[in-house]
């Protein structure tokens, strides 16, 4: 009885430290702190929110964890793929996009 108590608690720590990353997400904002959104999204942790000001940015963009990409004016920002790019985004494996 007392080893499932500690499991019990053991995991409510762990789901409350992982909400606490969620609450604690950090905003990076592109290009005010970060050159481009590749750089914003290399320096975010899972969580992070990535607000883009209104303006065109070049891609490809790698998406390789869980974070918001949000544009700071609706329908204010433009992902373009340079000449040589496949794709304006590469999502890692396990990472879903959602389109709003």
């Amino acid at each position: 009885m007392r080893r499932s108590a500690k499991a019990i608690a053991a995991l409510i720590l762990i789901a409350l430290s992982a909400a606490m990353d969620l609450v604690y997400a950090d905003m990076l904002y592109v290009p005010e702190a970060y050159p481009s959104v590749q750089a914003a999204m290399e320096a975010a942790k899972p969580g992070d929110v990535l607000e883009l000001a209104a303006g065109t940015y070049a891609g490809p963009v790698r998406i390789t964890k869980p974070v918001t990409l949000r544009a700071a004016v609706p329908a204010g920002v433009v992902l373009t793929a340079v000449p040589e790019a496949a794709a304006v985004l590469e999502v890692a494996e396990g990472i879903t996009v959602h389109l709003a």
